[in-house]
């Protein structure tokens, strides 16, 4: 009556055992399990990239081999019924006799799937996630909680003119001009103080060329258990509006003047 699946395999790796949970795991009746054709089913197992799982490599016959217990084994299995794979968590015991040998193993294991398909769905939006990041025409970039790259996309690669394995471990004031330096960092400092979720600045930054641009910057801040593990942010390339903002700015300030020394 467990609710965990047990099976027991004599010397010789042939299963005299499984419980009823065993059977509803693997979706088979006890006919198509007990016997000397076992390692045939097995042969359906697949690890957990989908790659072969070699029935000599089963926990059960490893720990027969080893007479040591094998631990932690995710396996997968094609239930028919379900017509889908389900995965398993494996655990084996050798049985050892007096002098010293093995008679037989016990196998355990439960139903992970749920946590397996959560992890593939995971992994799915990652990828998804990362395509539309590397894809993107904004500058995007995350630095750990001291400032110092782990990562930019190809977008700030291209508009910076240094490889994304040269920026990764610099610090990112290292491509603002010294004059702005202070105070984009301490803006930056301030809501990591204040854990902000999120700040907005604009500054010039510097290219590998050497030819001055400006980017406006919206700064996500990282926090797992009120503890901040870095920043994330997304920034776009804002030169010629900054530029046309300062022409205009001179310009006032030249009209002020003429009419402050006007007669």
């Amino acid at each position: 009556n467990l609710q965990i699946g047990v099976v027991i395999q004599d010397r010789d790796a042939r299963v005299a055992f499984a419980n009823r949970a065993a059977l509803e795991m693997l979706g088979l009746d006890a006919g198509q399990v007990v016997g000397p054709t076992t390692l045939g089913v097995g042969e359906l197992a697949v690890h957990p990239d989908g790659t072969p799982f070699p029935p000599e490599d089963h926990p059960g016959p490893r720990a027969l081999a080893t007479g040591r217990p094998v631990r932690g084994v995710i396996m997968g299995f094609y239930h028919r019924a379900l017509q889908d794979r389900v995965w398993l968590l494996v655990h084996a015991d050798a049985e050892l006799e007096a002098s010293g040998g093995v008679s037989g193993v016990v196998c355990t294991f439960v139903d992970v799937t749920p946590f397996k398909s959560a992890e593939v769905r995971l992994q799915q939006s990652e990828a998804r996630y990362r395509q539309l990041v590397e894809k993107a025409q904004d500058i995007i970039y995350g630095t750990d909680e001291s400032g110092f790259f782990t990562y930019v996309n190809p977008a700030a690669s291209q508009l910076m003119g240094y490889p994304a394995q040269e920026q990764v471990g610099t610090h990112f004031t290292t491509l603002v001009p010294e004059d702005h330096r202070q105070r984009v960092a301490s803006r930056l400092m301030e809501q990591y103080q204040q854990r902000a979720d999120t700040s907005y600045d604009e500054f010039p930054v510097l290219p590998r060329d050497g030819h001055e641009l400006w980017i406006g910057q919206n700064v996500q801040i990282i926090l797992k258990d009120g503890v901040v593990e870095g920043f994330q942010a997304v920034a776009r390339d804002i030169t010629e509006r900054k530029r046309a903002q300062l022409a205009l700015e001179r310009e006032r300030q030249q009209l002020r003047d003429i009419v402050t020394h006007a007669p």
